[in-house]
């Protein structure tokens, strides 16, 4: 009976923290970051020189300037759009020298094999366990108050 009852308290306690511990790591951790797939060290001074070379940043909406400064580092497959990660490692994030309040990192896996872990994917795996939480709490409810109604079944 009171094996029944740890794991009623712990269904229930993933039940009620999955989602604010999701939401807390989103504040702590989590970062806009504009995904690129990077280009080698050597391209990158290339295009740094080219941009510097080439383009006025002044003369540029902000809009074009950010695509120009990406472009510098890497390809973005969705132009113009930033996905929300959660960042443990800011040695990941990129802040390009051209524009400072840029955040690019590697989409894909980086060299140690990691993969940016977006902070969507974070809130959606807490929705999944705190329903199988309150599932599982209430099966185990609905056991206990049968094993308390007839007594716990005679072993054979």
């Amino acid at each position: 009976m009171r094996t029944l009852l740890h794991v009623l308290l712990v269904a229930a306690a993933l039940a009620i923290l999955a989602y604010p511990t999701a939401v807390l790591l989103d504040k702590v951790y989590g970062q806009d970051v504009v995904l690129v797939s990077l280009n080698d060290a050597e391209t990158q001074e290339t295009n740094r020189q080219l941009f510097e070379l080439t383009v006025d940043p002044g003369s540029l909406k902000p809009a074009e300037l950010r695509a120009q400064v990406v472009a510098i580092y890497g390809v973005d497959p969705k132009p113009g759009e930033t996905e929300r990660v959660l960042v443990f490692d800011d040695a990941r994030v990129i802040r390009p020298a051209e524009l400072p309040d840029l955040a690019l990192m590697q989409s894909g896996a980086d060299a140690n094999g990691d993969y940016p872990y977006q902070a969507q994917s974070a809130r959606y795996l807490a929705g999944s366990v705190t329903l199988g939480g309150f599932v599982a709490a209430i099966v185990l409810l609905l056991v206990r108050a049968r094993v308390m109604r007839h007594g716990a079944p005679a072993a054979a």
